[in-house]
């Protein structure tokens, strides 16, 4: 439990940096986006503005005589009387426009039909101005030379435009930005705590897995060590109180000993596998000669078990068949192997082990007509210090890592290993590995 909690600790706080760092990320892209729309729209409105002043101006022109003096005509087309180009754009009508002639003193001389009311005065000298009216609205200002006809400089032509349609813009990209900054936080949140739960999985089976191994090596560990301590105390006190020492507990301890022997080299050679990421002394392997070796070694247990124990080799393909590995790895892969086989087989009962080959891999079956292992068994087999049956394996002294073993050792090889049983017809263990095809073609060309 606690160390669920430490983990979902550390899950947490691996979200919240991600979600930091992204989120920043996210706001950034977002604020400069808004900016640089912002920048567009601004950009696109003031020249809307400035190319309308310049038709103005460009229709003014042709009707300004005098500096500073303004025709009826002129001042009939800024309020909208009669018809004219400026009155078919529609401008001098809409109260989303104004438009100002003044003169070169910054007098007032025309004025179009809508005027917004506290507009201050304006600066000649400035081209563009942001005023406000009383009643709060923005208009945006652009300020343009006037000539008559014959060049002179007439005064000046202001022309606005509300800038409410723009406020309105800036008000949506507001409203966009404040909505999608919580909402891509909380997705990245959501991604953040979905990635860190991947990046922390490994980890938390792994720890589980020490944690488990650590256990289980404890426990394994515990029981020959206190047998011993119990057996040194009896006959320490034998000899204190002058009595003879029996044989028996020394034998005992011997066997204790042996126990502990086996399980440090069998966790050492766990450590190994574990450890090694390229083959070290490797070399080729003749499996045929393994194999023979090894029934010649366990006959006499099998005998005593009442097992037949045989090896077949495939009769299509005579030649020996090699691997490249360390072969006494691989001799400890097939015994412990073997050595299951014909300890879960009862008397009258066989133990064959066929060696295969195909062009790139050598395949060993070792099949027994044993007490089997049920479906949910077979998922745990390989697991370290995992017994099915941890009572017999106990009796025959095993350690619980003879499996194990040999998947770390088939792993190291760059092969597999595979159990297909079924509870009371057997077992079959099938281990793959790569051939060893230059050593092959070298001993044919010999």
């Amino acid at each position: 439990m606690r160390t669920h909690r430490l983990f979902s600790k550390t899950r947490w706080r691996l979200t919240l940096l991600y979600t930091g760092v992204i989120g920043v990320v996210v706001f950034l892209t977002q604020l400069l986006m808004h900016s640089s729309l912002w920048v567009v729209q601004t950009q696109g409105f003031d020249y809307s503005i400035e190319q309308l002043a310049g038709t103005i101006h460009d229709y003014l022109v042709a009707q300004l005589e005098q500096p500073g003096v303004v025709r009826s005509e002129t001042r009939n087309v800024l309020t909208g009387a009669g018809v004219s180009y400026i009155n078919l754009l529609g401008i001098v009508r809409q109260k989303e426009y104004y438009i100002r002639l003044v003169d070169l003193q910054g007098r007032i001389v025309a004025t179009s039909t809508f005027q917004p009311e506290g507009l201050s005065a304006t600066a000649l000298d400035e081209r563009w101005r942001t005023l406000t009216a009383i009643d709060g609205t923005h208009y945006r200002q652009i300020s343009e030379h006037l000539h008559t006809r014959d060049g002179q400089i007439w005064g000046y032509l202001q022309l606005g435009r509300s800038t409410q349609e723009l406020e309105e813009h800036q008000r949506h990209l507001n409203l966009i930005l404040a909505i999608s900054v919580p909402v891509s936080m909380l997705v990245v949140g959501g991604v953040g705590y979905w990635l860190a739960g991947l990046a922390i999985r490994p980890i938390y089976r792994s720890y589980q897995q020490m944690e488990q191994f650590t256990s289980d090596a404890a426990h394994e560990l515990r029981t020959p060590l206190t047998t011993t301590r119990t057996l040194v105390q009896t006959t320490l006190n034998k000899v204190r109180a002058g009595k003879w020492i029996d044989v028996e507990p020394l034998e005992a301890i011997e066997r204790q000993n042996d126990r502990l022997n086996r399980l440090v080299a069998d966790l050492l050679l766990l450590a190994r596998a574990d450890g090694t990421k390229q083959p070290s002394r490797f070399q080729p392997c003749c499996l045929n000669d393994l194999l023979s070796d090894l029934i010649e070694e366990l006959a006499p247990m099998a005998q005593s078990d009442g097992v037949d124990l045989n090896v077949r080799f495939a009769s299509h393909s005579p030649s020996p068949v090699y691997v490249l590995g360390n072969e006494e790895q691989i001799y400890r892969l097939l015994s412990n192997l073997m050595v299951n086989g014909i300890q879960y087989t009862p008397a009258g009962g066989k133990v064959t082990v066929y060696l295969k080959q195909t062009h790139a891999s050598a395949t060993i079956n070792v099949e027994d007509t044993g007490i089997g292992i049920s479906a949910k068994d077979q998922k745990k087999i390989f697991d370290r210090f995992y017994r099915a049956d941890a009572s017999r394996s106990r009796h025959t002294g095993g350690t619980g890592l003879g499996l194990s073993i040999c998947i770390a050792i088939a792993q190291l090889h760059a092969g597999t290993i595979q159990v297909q049983s079924q509870l009371g017809r057997g077992s079959t263990f099938t281990v793959t590995l790569p051939r060893y095809l230059h050593y092959y073609s070298c001993s044919q060309l010999s």
